[in-house]
């Protein structure tokens, strides 16, 4: 074999049943009601998504209307209801701007912008973080990024990893979120 990938993925052997449940009531659009951490919900199921390995059911909380993720391992008892529902549209395109399991698809987007140093940017050019990825090309070689996420944990981890080689310009508040994340890795790395 000349390719090798590593790809990992969650074990859901055991949900193969929840899982063709899942897709036959997506398809149909009917509503389904299952046992998920000791609770009872109503759910209409609009997706099957995996985000860094791990296998989730994108659907709405008939009783709070709210849309939430709920992971597929632990969703038990699944039956299929009669209720139809109408698949909200808008769900995709959130779906789409997603960078993983921490997008809030009940809140508005806002506005991230990141400087991306010259030595890595075309990691970022060759693989965008999302759709609304918008670059900026400046004369010293470096890269600004815009783009919109719904929760700073969208980001947070990339930040990290990608560290010292990316920085927060906007906003404020996630600046000083990744700020207090690095000294306090400081402090915990000091003998």
């Amino acid at each position: 074999n000349t390719i090798f990938t590593r790809v990992n993925f969650e074990d859901i052997t055991t949900s193969v049943d929840i899982l063709k449940a899942l897709e036959s009531s997506i398809l149909k659009r009917v509503e389904v009601t299952y046992s998920y951490q000791k609770f009872t919900f109503t759910v209409e199921p609009y997706k099957i998504i995996s985000f860094d390995g791990y296998w989730y059911l994108l659907g709405r909380d008939v009783k709070k209307n709210t849309i939430k993720k709920y992971k597929i391992k632990d969703i038990n008892n699944l039956s299929l209801n009669k209720n139809v529902f109408m698949y909200d549209e808008n769900i995709s395109d959130k779906l789409e701007n997603a960078i993983n399991v921490w997008f809030n698809p009940n809140k508005e987007g806002y506005t991230v912008e990141l400087l991306i140093n010259k030595e890595v940017k075309h990691y970022f050019k060759e693989r965008p973080i999302n759709k609304s990825q918008r670059i900026r090309e400046n004369e010293d070689g470096s890269m600004e990024i815009e783009l919109t996420i719904t929760h700073n944990m969208e980001i947070v981890p990339l930040i990290g990893y990608w560290t010292p080689h990316i920085k927060v310009i906007s906003p404020e508040h996630l600046y000083n979120e990744v700020i207090g994340r690095i000294k306090s890795l400081v402090e915990d790395y000091q003998l």
